[in-house]
């Protein structure tokens, strides 16, 4: 963490120095910068860089360059052929999944539940991002990795099993870190539900759950 903040302090002096240099050229109307104005936020590309590469910007884009934190890097798993959404699971009955009435919901301790999800997790969650496939027969290509709740440290991880079901011959795969995520990326046609577990280095476990949809892709418009 503290050579993060380093490279960042670092970043910054560069980039003060840059704009000074960059602004008495202007000034003195140098030859040497025929630039317009507007190109003197090329100063600030050093302090940019030093946010992405520390952690503490996951992802930025302008004039057509994007960054991110190396989703595009994750292992790639393969799906299988299209299968039947998994009805089994939907036509559950009532008397499997009991309604709670408005008493017991009342009763239940949301904050304290809320609070108890921080900890069992250790701050670890699952999260997803998607983009249209360049996979035939696909919809979306999605990365599936870890975020950790105000940290991008995960030192105290020993590994993370993904299983996504059927599409994927029900087999589990192990994720490694890359770059600074623990995750995967794949392809599908529909939604699914991911499961992760989670195993720290400590020996305590943890099953996650997201489930992979595509509302997202309805906004910014």
């Amino acid at each position: 963490m503290i050579r993060k903040h380093r490279l960042l302090f670092f970043a910054c002096i560069v980039s003060l120095a840059l704009l000074s240099l960059l602004s008495y050229l202007k000034q003195i109307d140098s030859k040497i910068l025929g630039l317009e104005p507007r190109w003197m936020w090329v100063s600030a590309l050093p302090v940019l860089l030093a946010l992405i590469a520390g952690g503490y910007v996951g992802k930025f884009k302008a004039a057509g360059v994007e960054f991110d934190r190396g989703e595009q890097d994750l292992p790639y798993l393969r799906p299988g052929p299209k299968v039947p959404i998994e009805e089994n699971i939907n036509s559950s009955t009532e008397e499997k999944h009991p309604k709670a009435s408005l008493h017991e919901v009342d009763e239940l301790n949301l904050k304290e539940a809320r609070v108890n999800r921080y900890r069992q997790n250790r701050d670890v969650f699952l999260v997803h991002k998607y983009k249209p496939s360049v996979h035939k027969g696909q919809r979306y290509d999605i990365f599936i990795y870890l975020i950790r709740h105000g940290s991008f440290d995960f030192s105290d991880v020993e590994k993370a099993e993904f299983f996504f079901g059927e599409a994927w011959g029900d087999r589990t795969f192990m994720a490694e870190k890359v770059g600074e995520l623990i995750g995967v990326s794949t392809s599908a046609w529909g939604t699914f539900l991911a499961i992760c577990l989670v195993t720290f280095r400590d020996g305590h476990k943890v099953i996650m759950h997201r489930y992979i949809d595509f509302e997202m892709a309805a906004t910014g418009t």
